[in-house]
C-alpha cells in the first residue's frame, strides 16, 4: 500500500514539473496581476469563415455559426458549406451533448466531443479561481486554473495578444489557442491541436452580435438541410 501511494505521489510530481514553470510577478512597485479575461459577459452569436490545415496545407473552409451563453455555460454551433448546407449541428451545456445533425466525415468518432470542448475552451472562462499567477520564460503575464480534466493557462503576450492552453492531468500540452489583440479578441482565433493528429483551426470573424435574453435561438444556426 505505502509503494503505491509512493508511485502515486510520483506521478503527481511528474505532472506538475511538466508544466511550464510560473515565476512570481516583478516587484513591489508592479501592479497586481490581472486575468486576462475576453470572454463574452452575456450571450452572443458569432460567424467566422474557418479554415483548417494540416501539416500546414488548407484542407477545408467553412463557415461556423456559435452560440455563446455563459451565465448558462451553453453553447450551440452549426458548420455550413460556403453554398449553404449545414454539415453539422450540435449544442452541449450541463445536461451533456445533442448532436441534431452530422453528415460524413463530421459524423465520426468523438468528433462532436472534441469539437464542442473545444469551442468551450475559447469562449467560456474557467468556472474555477486561479490557482497561480505569475509570468512564463517567455514573459507572458498568466494565470493559471485547475480544471476537472487538467490545466488550463490564460495569459497576454507582449504583442498584445492573449493566449489560452489547455494541458492534460500529467502536464502535456493538448490545446494552444491564440486570440487577437485588441477590443476585439474574437476577431481572428487560432487553434492548434497536440496529439496522434496535430491540426490548426483558422477563424476569421464575418459578425458578431448580442442575443436578446430566453433561449438561445437555435434556428438561427441551422443551412438548408439538403
Amino acid at each position: 500500500m505505502r509503494g503505491f501511494l509512493l508511485l502515486i505521489s510520483a506521478l503527481l510530481l511528474v505532472s506538475c514539473a511538466a508544466l511550464p514553470v510560473i515565476a512570481p510577478p516583478g516587484g513591489k512597485a508592479e501592479k497586481p496581476l490581472v486575468c486576462p479575461s475576453p470572454y463574452c459577459t452575456g450571450k452572443y452569436r458569432f460567424i467566422h469563415a474557418l479554415e483548417v490545415r494540416l501539416a500546414g496545407q488548407a484542407q477545408t473552409v467553412m463557415v461556423g455559426v456559435t452560440l455563446i451563453d455563459p451565465a448558462a455555460r451553453t453553447i450551440s454551433c452549426a458548420l455550413v458549406s460556403t453554398e449553404g448546407l449545414t454539415f453539422f449541428e450540435a449544442a452541449q451545456g450541463p445536461d451533456g451533448l445533442v448532436v441534431s445533425r452530422a453528415l460524413p466525415p463530421f459524423d465520426s468518432g468523438d468528433f462532436a466531443r472534441n469539437m464542442m470542448d473545444d469551442i468551450g475552451l475559447i469562449f467560456l472562462a474557467p468556472q474555477e479561481a486561479p490557482v497561480q499567477k505569475g509570468v512564463l520564460a517567455g514573459g507572458d503575464a498568466v494565470c493559471r486554473y485547475k480544471g476537472p480534466v487538467g490545466w488550463i493557462d490564460v495569459g497576454t503576450g507582449r504583442d498584445g495578444r492573449i493566449r489560452i492552453r489547455r494541458y492534460s492531468k500529467r502536464g502535456g500540452l493538448e490545446r494552444s489557442v491564440t486570440l487577437a489583440g485588441g477590443a476585439n479578441p474574437y476577431s481572428t482565433i487560432e487553434l492548434h491541436s497536440s496529439g496522434l493528429i496535430e491540426y490548426e483551426l483558422i477563424m476569421t470573424l464575418i459578425e458578431s452580435e448580442a442575443v436578446p435574453n430566453g433561449p438561445l435561438p437555435g434556428d438561427q444556426i441551422k443551412g438548408p438541410r439538403s
